[in-house]
């Protein structure tokens, strides 16, 4: 790197190279005040992005719920729940050749059968 001898410059460049000490602190201090401005322009064009992008989800999630079926929701979950066979509850808790298995801890690893078995979702 050549230094224009008149202007201290680097040729082409437009970027003046300070001379003396004092000339060098107050180039290193316009330098870092440029870098702290970008910086916190990019800042706040990303949190200006990331509220667009919140806003954005929040009215796609009130949609997708807005679209639940809540009627037929509550049907299918009835249903799954009624034909849920007491007898077979019974035979699945209690003494097991390892464990014994709570009828209260068998009574929800059936109802999750249950809805998983119906595909129950809130997809509508």
């Amino acid at each position: 790197m050549h230094l224009c001898v008149v202007c201290q410059q680097i040729p082409g460049s437009g970027v003046e190279i300070p001379v003396s000490k004092e000339d060098l602190n107050s180039y290193f201090i316009r330098q870092w005040a440029n870098i702290e401005d970008s910086i916190q322009k990019n800042i706040l064009v990303k949190e200006s992005r990331i509220q667009k992008y919140k806003a954005r989800i929040a009215k796609l999630v009130a949609e997708y719920i807005s679209q639940v079926n809540i009627d037929k929701m509550v049907s299918l979950v009835y249903l799954s729940l009624n034909a849920i066979r007491v007898e077979e509850l019974w035979d699945r808790s209690g003494e097991t050749r390892n464990r014994y298995v709570d009828l209260t801890e068998m009574a929800w690893e059936v109802f999750e059968e249950a809805l998983y078995e119906e595909k129950i979702t809130f997809d509508g």
